[in-house]
C-alpha cells in the first residue's frame, strides 16, 4: 500500500506537467488530415488546443476534418474558435461559410464568404503597398499568390471569390497583367495571369 502511494506522490508531477511538443503533433496531425484520416487528426488538434488553447491553427484544421466528417455543427463552432483567436484567417471564414451551408443556414454563409473576400483584398492591397515585396518577386507576381485557400470548399465557391478578386483587378488603376512580346497575358502553368504593380498612388 505504501509503494502505491509512493509511485502516485512520484509520478504525478510528471504526468500534470508533461509537455508535448505542439509544433511536432500539429505536423502529425495535419498528415493525418492529408492522409483523410479525419478522426486521428482531431485526436492530435485536440492534443495541441489541450496544451495550447489561444492558438488559432488546431482550431481550423480540425474544423476541416470535421466538415469531411460531415459534422457541420461541430466545424463551424471551430471556426468560431479560430475566429475569435485570428480575425483575419481567410480559410475560416470560408470553411464555417461550407459548413453553414450544409446546415442551411444562407444569410450567414453569404456573409462569411464576403468576409473572406474582403479580408484578401486588404491582404493584396497590403501587398502592393510593399515595394519591397514586390521587388523581392521581380515585381511580378500571381492570384496563385492569394489564393492558397480556394483549395476548400466547392467549385462553385472557388469560382465566384476568383469572379471577385478578378472584377478587383480590373477596377484598379495601378495594376496592369504582365504582357509578353505578342501583347497576350502572360499566364503560370496553371493558366493564373501574372500580374504586376505599375504606378504607387
Amino acid at each position: 500500500m505504501i509503494k502505491r502511494i509512493l509511485t502516485v506522490l512520484l509520478l504525478f508531477p510528471t504526468l500534470v506537467c508533461a509537455q508535448i511538443n505542439t509544433e511536432r503533433v500539429m505536423t502529425i496531425a495535419r498528415n493525418a488530415l492529408y492522409f483523410e484520416d479525419y478522426v486521428l487528426s482531431i485526436q492530435y488538434f485536440n492534443q495541441v488546443i489541450n496544451a495550447k488553447p489561444y492558438l488559432y491553427e488546431p482550431y481550423f484544421f480540425r474544423a476541416l476534418a470535421k466538415v469531411n466528417l460531415e459534422d457541420y455543427q461541430g466545424a463551424e463552432a471551430d471556426c468560431n474558435e479560430a475566429i475569435k483567436r485570428n480575425p483575419f484567417v481567410v480559410g475560416a471564414y470560408q470553411v464555417r461559410g461550407l459548413a453553414r451551408i450544409r446546415q442551411n443556414k444562407f444569410d450567414g454563409a453569404i456573409e462569411d464568404y464576403q468576409k473572406a473576400l474582403h479580408n484578401l483584398i486588404e491582404e493584396i492591397d497590403q501587398f502592393l503597398k510593399d515595394d519591397e515585396k514586390v521587388k523581392k518577386v521581380g515585381g511580378t507576381f500571381t492570384l496563385l499568390d492569394f489564393e492558397s485557400f480556394r483549395s476548400i470548399g466547392t467549385p462553385a465557391v472557388r469560382s465566384a471569390v476568383g469572379r471577385g478578386i478578378a472584377k478587383y483587378f480590373k477596377e484598379r488603376k495601378d495594376v496592369e497583367y504582365c504582357r509578353d512580346a505578342n501583347g497576350e497575358i502572360c499566364r503560370t502553368r496553371s493558366r493564373h495571369a501574372a500580374i504586376y504593380k505599375v504606378s504607387q498612388d
